[in-house]
């Protein structure tokens, strides 16, 4: 009965088909380097003093690293997008590509949280304005020259907010840690009742957001509404899920491992 609540549960497992080009896989020790950037900027929260002298320094570490991993993203895509069209990437369109990943890290973990939900939620949008993309293409509405043109717009800018969610998320992740929520209370049945729960909940909460999909698919609904209620779906998505990891957590204290 052990269940592993991992984060994002409603990725699709086809992404890279789905997109196929204009993608760049990010080296691990990245992921870690920001980790580190992030963890000591929030360990600084303890003492004001010392965040108040400190709390510029990491805003602009995390700021550098931000935009190095950018800029060697924005240089790839260019190398891609050359390769498959015979032209180079501009400036203007690499600008155009999103708001860089720096600004958004504030060190305010309600604005930090705040922002990587949204971010989510526009990354949900972009991969909707993909589908209807792929399947104006495929009635013949668009010409292939339009269609390849559009499509690679839409996947760099898929690009630079993967990159804007990942800075966030571990800004968030540390932050919900060091607020060290309580593992919930009961024996055994009460405990794997709470999980039961929280799988028909998880699952109502997956209709939602494929019908909220489906509207905006069909043009049923404006991008911004969208993105609001998607940005209010993936928040108690993750909450869901958090839930679950202190059940499942709870229920191991206790000897319980099917």
């Amino acid at each position: 009965m052990k269940k592993t609540y991992n984060k994002g549960i409603r990725k699709k497992n086809n992404a890279c088909e789905k997109t196929g080009e204009g993608k760049t896989e990010e080296p691990e020790m990245k992921k870690y380097i920001v980790i580190g950037i992030v963890a000591a900027a929030l360990a600084g929260c303890g003492n004001q003093q010392q965040t108040a002298m400190t709390q510029p320094i990491v805003t602009e570490a995390i700021s550098a690293q931000a935009q190095t991993e950018q800029t060697q993203a924005e240089t790839e895509q260019a190398q891609a997008d050359q390769s498959q069209t015979g032209q180079p990437q501009t400036e203007q369109s690499q600008a155009a590509a999103g708001t860089e990943a720096a600004s958004l890290y504030t060190g305010d973990p309600a604005t930090d949280e705040e922002n990587y939900y949204r971010i989510k939620a526009e990354k949900e949008a972009v991969d909707v304005e993909i589908d209807r993309l792929e399947a104006s293409f495929r009635i013949g509405d668009l010409a292939a020259e339009e269609f390849r043109a559009q499509k690679q717009a839409l996947e760099r800018q898929e690009n630079e907010l993967e990159y804007q969610e990942e800075l966030l998320e571990h800004a968030v992740d540390l932050a919900y840690m060091q607020a060290g929520e309580a593992l919930p209370e009961g024996d055994v049945r009460t405990l794997l009742q709470q999980d039961a729960e929280l799988e028909r909940q998880e699952n109502e909460l997956e209709l939602e957001m494929d019908a909220l999909e489906r509207s905006y698919r069909n043009s049923e609904i404006q991008r911004e509404d969208f993105i609001s209620q998607m940005t209010e779906l993936l928040r108690s998505e993750e909450e869901l899920e958090r839930q679950g990891d202190r059940i499942e957590r709870a229920l191991e204290l206790q000897g319980f491992d099917d």
